[in-house]
């Protein structure tokens, strides 16, 4: 990590350093976190976990680092919003102890604690709302299973400015400040997990043992020749070797308790863990428990007493880089020695470029790219926002990028922005320009929900409610009408259409229909769809089971009950077949079909006189009133025939099959009613030997026709 550029960066008291700004009070921060991998001064390869700035919920351009980005925020900023986008292959959470934050529920897993809030699913974007921020120094960290999370690198540092340069109300007003966040690395810890060797009876099943190895400053770690190497040094301007509080900002994100020592001096801490204390405390070290935040004030001496370049190092003596030595927790501080800008510098405030009003249509995307300078030398890092008051939806980026799609609701109308362009001097001077955007009103054509194809019989009525929308605020009138369709098919102005087909219109009908809103111009979608007509809607039902003929009396299912429903309401025709029928005497046979109106029709009578039917010479029989054919006493064959009722022996079913009132006509089922329970009534009317006397061994196959 540079140095100069975090004590740079913490001097900032006016501008938002993460996320896209503020507006209306609230902060919008967009953090990553994802997988790194970080060589230890002595060449070792970790693989860390940390979290990474970006400029939207989802952007994946930000570097991960460890720690994390600061969040560091200017006075004012109240309510803080925070975005977690998980690329890590487990939950994560996102908490900052000692603050408000609105949490949910702890997540448990077997019983114990997983996590103390709600969670981040991997590849999943989680947002968590810290409202009535705090002034002060805070720890952001993940609260899911922090004993591994924390020390893995899932933490950063979060300030809130309580005045210009003041870190809490009624504390001294400082000059400057810096932070210093102690961490450690156990590697066998960060091997475990990374090979998925941490937890319950694997390799490493808990962080009880754990023994870091290397020991860090602002993730950096000493190396010998760092107190000469001013790169590497927090350097603070040459007149604070005279003059100015200095403000030290503590954290502790190890799991260790470290002391900071600036040696061969005293600080006065005022405030712990973001809590101020009026009283002065004035001590050489003052030790640091894990997740603790301590801030201590460095104070003017005697004339140039703090000049030079002073050691900042862990009395606790994490002063280790894996087994080399000296290493670990050392930074140096160095005032006067050019690091800063002299008491003579003045900070000059920016200056923007202008920018034209803007026209744009609504939904369609509005960008530009602001431009802005800065005359210091050298010039000084700036940040874009949007002042308070931008219409919903647009932002800008901190490098200036300014994107805007205005919705529906938001044309027509004139929307004045107001955008902010900050530098990073001390202290922060800003400068704004305001520009206006017109969004004009765009007629959306309306959009027709898709009709399905549809099947019906002649004299059936079709009815179809449509369905449209219209995404205009305020949504225009629609009107529906149709464009091709048959004779007599009718549309009303609400979209209800109704149809009913004749025997002239069987066959496939085309629909055509169009719904126009009322706007200028009026737009139209349309949908087609076809209808096709049948005569007649046929419904079979295949009865399998076998029914076995006794050598004398009514058959093994008397009757056999054949069910049909979804038909349409009357008979149109009647055909069923008797599937595989053995018998020794056909003649004996009497076959009676009985329909859900109680209309009746015997089907075959002393047919097929005494030639034999056995089991290897079965038939299947069909009867239709279409057929042409009759049975007769001949051998019976397969075939399809007209109902049979030869002379003979005496037609007679027992009940409750109807005695009599009978026909030898299937037309007699017409406009009968179709759906309902028919009945197969079979007899053998003839005496004979007792016993098994014949088989229906496939069953019933009834086919009805049926008409509205």
């Amino acid at each position: 990590m540079n140095f100069h550029r975090l004590i740079q960066s913490t001097c900032i008291a006016a501008a938002t350093w993460l996320g896209l700004g503020s507006q209306a009070a609230v902060t919008n921060v967009f953090l990553r976190a994802g997988v790194t991998t970080n060589t230890m001064p002595d060449g070792r390869a970790v693989v860390m976990w940390g979290f990474a700035r970006e400029d939207s919920a989802t952007g994946t351009s930000g570097v991960i680092s460890v720690p994390g980005p600061a969040i560091q925020l200017p006075p004012g900023s109240w309510d803080l919003s925070v975005s977690v986008n998980n690329q890590l292959p487990e939950p994560v959470t996102l908490m900052i102890p000692n603050q408000s934050g609105m949490m949910g529920d702890p997540v448990r897993v077997s019983g114990r604690i997983r996590s103390f809030t709600h969670e981040t699913a991997p590849g999943a974007v989680g947002v968590y709302e810290f409202p009535g921020l705090k002034a002060g120094t805070f720890l952001y960290h993940s609260a899911t299973h922090p004993a591994v999370q924390v020390p893995m690198g899932l933490f950063g540092e979060m300030t809130l400015l309580a005045g210009f340069n003041q870190a809490y109300t009624n504390a001294p007003v400082h000059a400057v400040e810096a932070s210093f966040i102690f961490s450690e690395v156990d590697p066998d810890l960060h091997d475990a997990v990374a090979s998925g060797n941490y937890g319950p009876g694997l390799a490493m099943s808990s962080t009880l043992g754990s023994k870091p190895q290397y020991f860090f400053i602002n993730g950096v770690a000493y190396t010998p020749g760092m107190e000469t190497n001013s790169s590497q040094h927090v350097r603070l301007p040459d007149s604070i070797a005279y003059t100015g509080q200095v403000l030290f900002r503590f954290l502790n994100a190890g799991i260790q308790y470290h002391t900071p020592v600036l040696s061969g001096f005293h600080l006065d801490y005022r405030a712990e863990d973001g809590r101020f204390s009026p009283y002065s405390k004035v001590l050489h070290s003052q030790m640091m428990a894990p997740l603790k935040t301590m801030d201590g004030y460095w104070s003017a001496g005697a004339p140039g007493s703090r000049q030079g370049t002073f050691a900042l190092f862990d009395r606790n003596l994490g002063l280790a880089n894996g087994a080399g030595n000296p290493g670990g927790m050392v930074a140096y501080v160095e005032v006067g020695s050019g690091g800063g800008a002299g008491p003579e510098e003045v900070n000059v405030a920016p200056t923007l470029a202008a920018v034209a009003d803007q026209t744009v249509n609504e939904l369609v995307p509005l960008n530009l790219v602001l431009q802005a300078s800065d005359s210091n030398t050298p010039a000084q890092p700036l940040t874009f926002s949007l002042d308070v008051g931008a219409p919903l939806g647009a932002t800008i980026s901190e490098s200036g990028g300014f994107s805007w799609t205005p919705s529906e609701g938001q044309g027509p109308g004139t929307y004045p922005i107001t955008v902010i362009v900050t530098d990073s001097g001390v202290p922060a001077l800003s400068a704004q320009l305001t520009f206006n955007v017109t969004v004009n009103e765009v007629n959306s054509a309306p959009v027709l929900a898709a009709i399905s194809n549809r099947s019906l019989v002649a004299g059936q009525t079709l009815a179809v409610t449509n369905s449209a929308t219209d995404a205009d605020l305020p949504a225009n009138a629609l009107v529906y009408s149709l464009g091709a369709a048959p004779a007599g098919a009718t549309l009303t102005a609400e979209g209800i259409l109704s149809w009913t087909p004749t025997m002239s219109q069987l066959g496939t009908n085309v629909f055509n229909v169009v719904v126009a809103d009322s706007g200028v111009p009026s737009l139209s979608a349309t949908q087609s769809f076809q209808v096709v007509v049948a005569p007649y809607q046929t419904n079979t039902v295949n009865s399998t089971g076998p029914i076995v003929f006794q050598s004398f009396g009514n058959a093994s299912d008397y009757p056999r009950n054949i069910t049909i429903s979804g038909a349409l309401s009357r008979v149109q025709d009647v055909t069923i077949t008797l599937n595989q029928l053995s018998h020794p005497r056909p003649r004996d046979l009497d076959v009676l079909l009985v329909g859900p109106s109680g209309v009746a029709v015997l089907l075959m009578s002393d047919c097929g006189g005494s030639n034999s039917l056995t089991f290897g010479q079965s038939r299947t029989l069909t009867f239709s009133a279409s057929a042409t054919t009759s049975l007769s006493t001949s051998a019976i064959v397969n075939g399809t025939y007209l109902p049979t009722d030869l002379a003979g022996d005496p037609d007679t079913f027992s009940s409750p099959a109807p005695t009599s009132g009978w026909t030898s006509n299937l037309n007699t089922l017409g406009d009968t009613t179709a759906n309902g329970v028919w009945k197969l009534y079979i007899r053998d009317n003839v005496a004979g030997p007792n016993g098994f006397a014949g088989l229906l061994s496939g069953g019933v196959r009834l086919t009805v026709r049926s008409k509205p």
